[in-house]
């Protein structure tokens, strides 16, 4: 009976030890696919810690983009505001010119007038030649004109 029960005990200690044996297959089956997804883990975070930076660089080119848009559209303004002033200053430019020619023609009648009444009057001419000697010349050109005439 003794040994009827320590055959028994023998067999459950070797059916013990296979199931103990099984469950350190499996232990270190699951140790391996642990230690496989710590890898696959750090992996992840690796890429994950790159893909933050590539994040972080894009939003920086973004910013840097912005920011030179803001200059562009502010030396824009800064153009249009120019153009502006531009177009402003070539109408006073036309004006002017327009106002100068008409004085031109105005102070050629006026000259054409005082060196006809000069002519008339050689004392006048003397005195007009005195006062704008730059005169001299077309009084001279006018005579040798009325001489030769």
């Amino acid at each position: 009976q003794l040994k009827e029960k320590a055959e028994l005990l023998d067999e459950q200690v070797t059916e013990q030890n296979k199931i103990i044996e099984e469950y350190k297959k499996k232990n270190i089956e699951v140790l391996k696919e642990k230690e496989l997804l710590e890898k696959e883990l750090d992996s992840l975070r690796e890429t994950q810690a790159e893909q933050d930076n590539e994040i972080t660089h894009l939003k920086n080119r973004v910013k840097a983009h912005a920011n030179q848009q803001t200059k562009i559209d502010e030396q824009n303004a800064l153009i249009k505001s120019k153009v502006r002033e531009n177009q402003s200053l070539t109408r006073k430019t036309e004006s002017l010119q327009s106002e100068n020619t008409g004085l031109r023609d105005l102070n050629d009648k006026s000259l054409g007038l005082l060196l006809e009444i000069a002519s008339t009057n050689p004392e006048l001419k003397e005195m007009i030649v005195n006062e704008m000697p730059e005169l001299r010349g077309k009084f001279t050109k006018d005579d040798a004109g009325m001489e030769m005439g």
